[in-house]
């Protein structure tokens, strides 16, 4: 979470995150783009190897999610 210019880990725990490695994740995250898509919304996780996730980052606006991205193995 980005709170009064500053970014803050919310889960695991609450701690201090290092903010302009961050603000260029934000950045590169907002410049992806598909080439692909492999399946629609709904697909089972599974099939991808992702229904139990490595990572999985929730990125919001505010209380609107804006971006759920899973990392699978």
């Amino acid at each position: 979470a980005k709170e009064v210019g500053a970014w803050k880990l919310t889960d695991p725990v609450p701690a201090a995150a290092e903010s302009g490695e961050l603000d260029a994740l934000v950045a590169e995250l907002g410049r992806l783009r598909a080439d692909t898509w492999v399946a629609e919304r709904g697909k089972d996780l599974k099939d991808f190897g992702l229904e139990k996730p490595e990572v999985k980052w929730t990125l919001s606006d505010g209380d609107k999610t804006v971006l759920v991205l899973l990392v699978g193995r």
